[in-house]
């Protein structure tokens, strides 16, 4: 036996032994056996925690199918069914029930991080290589599905231990999504549009759009809902500016090692930064455009709000910026078609003005 089979062997046995002190100590109006089967069941709780994150030896580890993972979900079961007796009783709605939900959204929370990273621990030393980037990406998606039915649940039954803990894991994901996924690595494995990144942004920024139109659905959440919303919509704008900014890191990588090395620096180089840069405005533009026919048709103001600002933004930029570091021909014919484009959205915006900007009256905001 490995030594997490030994130290996950304990909470197990402690868990049985707290949940039938629980039983008993409900049926029979015990209140010390139910004060006793609490105190066993946080000692489970806190020993799983302890010696349960980290799984060892690594090298006959296998994902899910594992003590630590069976340990975790008797302690999950354990919680469960504690709150359920609890509830049976006059302290269903005290704070020792509200403590252990809080408990359940930890312990849950930790299960699913911990059987990720130990599966790409054991994963490296089967490979040999550095799956950092991977592992990250993996991390991001399944918070995202334990955080999305934790914020639709909580928010359906009132349970704000659940709400809780889903929106800090959202915040999470969020922050370790933008600043971990950003460059793919390697670059030389990068294929655009066609590649994990995209997939879990997408799952992502669905999850923040499901999770608003279920806020928007519920009376003083509006905010909140504005938030995810608008949340969702900027990981795309990252997500565009990532995959334009990879695309031609890996065409500069390839120079940097083919025929062309010692160009790296000179003419070839600084064409293809121009480019990147014309392709994220295009792509800005662009995703703008989609943002607002989406406000319009869910009728969502923050998102059409931002779309606008978006745009704004993306124009600034290819006139401040872009045009800069063309030719004399082809920035004649770049701000006539800029003045084209603009002209055809302030058409647009005069046609549908009612649409992108309601009146306060609007339902949903």
């Amino acid at each position: 036996f490995s030594r997490s089979t030994r130290s996950m062997s304990f909470g197990i046995v402690w868990l049985f032994y707290a949940v039938v002190l629980l039983w008993l100590g409900v049926k029979n109006s015990a209140k010390s056996l139910v004060n006793i089967g609490l105190f066993v069941l946080v000692l489970g709780v806190l020993w799983n925690i302890l010696f349960g994150l980290r799984f060892e030896p690594i090298e006959i580890f296998l994902p899910i199918l594992n003590l630590r993972a069976l340990s975790f979900l008797f302690v999950i079961v354990g919680i469960l069914a504690t709150i359920s007796l609890l509830e049976q009783t006059s302290e269903g709605k005290s704070r020792t029930a509200e403590l252990l939900r809080y408990a359940f959204t930890l312990v849950l929370f930790l299960l699913i991080t911990a059987e990720a990273i130990d599966y790409f621990r054991w994963s490296r030393l089967k490979s040999n290589a550095d799956e950092s980037f991977y592992r990250t990406l993996t991390l991001v998606l399944l918070w995202a599905l334990y955080a999305t039915p934790m914020i639709y649940f909580g928010i359906k039954k009132s349970v704000k231990p659940l709400f809780y803990a889903g929106a800090l894991t959202f915040v999470l994901l969020v922050i370790v999504l933008v600043f971990g996924g950003f460059s793919f690595d390697p670059i030389e494995n990068f294929v655009v549009v066609l590649n994990y990144r995209v997939l879990v942004y997408l799952v992502v920024m669905m999850s923040g759009a499901f999770i608003a139109i279920g806020l928007s659905e519920q009376s003083g959440y509006e905010r909140l809902s504005a938030v995810f919303g608008v949340t969702a919509a900027l990981l795309g704008v990252v997500l565009l500016v990532a995959e334009s900014n990879d695309v031609f890191d890996q065409k500069l990588n390839v120079l940097s090692f083919g025929e062309y090395a010692d160009a790296t620096a000179s003419d070839l180089s600084i064409q293809y930064e121009n480019q990147k840069q014309l392709s994220i405005s295009a792509s800005l533009m662009l995703y703008s455009i989609a943002l607002m026919l989406y406000g319009i048709w869910r009728s969502r103001q923050p998102i059409r709000l931002t779309a606008i600002a978006l745009f704004g933004l993306a124009i600034l930029k290819i006139f401040i910026y872009d045009l800069s570091f063309l030719a004399t021909l082809y920035r004649i014919f770049s701000f006539i078609g800029l003045g084209v484009l603009l002209l055809l959205v302030s058409f647009l915006y005069q046609r549908f003005r009612h649409l992108i900007l309601p009146e306060k009256s609007e339902a949903r905001a």
